[in-house]
């Protein structure tokens, strides 16, 4: 009879010790990678089995080719339809510093796996994040829809909406602009 007892508390105590493991979930996301910048920080968030472990940082930061932003694919797609949001709202002015970082280095590359940078500056935090993966991303890409949710959702000095239609690398995407990673 102790046998079976035994045998029985060590089954669920192996049961539970399983329930409560932590399981690393492949589709949170992660800090990829940093960069101090402008008095701040932007940060590359992402899924790290997706993000290529060759791939260069330094990649087109300061150069001085002219980018050019790429047509759409379809007339819809790079409409870039805003729609404003009250909750998880960014300052207005570190916001302004991400779409300016954008601007100013479009032809820095986004490997696959990012879903969204932010940049931090003090304790305030803007990130532009948007929906799916998208593969050999550049920067500026991200610049137009960024400055239109700005200044059409950014007037009060906080700023948080988002973009339908976007044209990102040839993909029809949704791209977010607020305090929080994700979209």
């Amino acid at each position: 009879m102790e046998l079976k007892t035994i045998a029985i508390v060590f089954i669920t105590s192996l049961a539970q010790a399983k329930a409560s493991a932590v399981v690393r979930n492949e589709t949170e996301w992660f800090v990829i990678h940093e960069r101090p910048i402008e008095n701040g920080k932007l940060s590359y968030l992402g899924i790290p089995s997706i993000v290529p472990a060759d791939w260069d940082w330094n990649s087109g930061w300061d150069t001085s080719e002219k980018w050019v932003a790429p047509q759409a694919i379809n007339r819809r797609c790079g409409s870039n339809q805003i729609h404003c949001d009250g909750s998880n709202q960014a300052p207005s002015s570190v916001c302004q510093t991400l779409v300016n970082i954008l601007i100013k280095d479009p032809s820095a590359g986004v490997p696959s796996g990012i879903t969204a940078l932010t940049y931090s500056s003090g304790s305030f935090t803007c990130v532009v994040a948007w929906r799916g993966v998208i593969s050999n991303m550049l920067q500026g890409y991200l610049s137009n829809a960024a400055s239109l949710t700005l200044g059409n959702c950014g007037a009060s000095g906080a700023v948080s909406g988002y973009a339908t239609d976007v044209s990102l690398n040839n993909a029809c995407a949704t791209q977010c602009l607020s305090n929080r990673a994700a979209c």
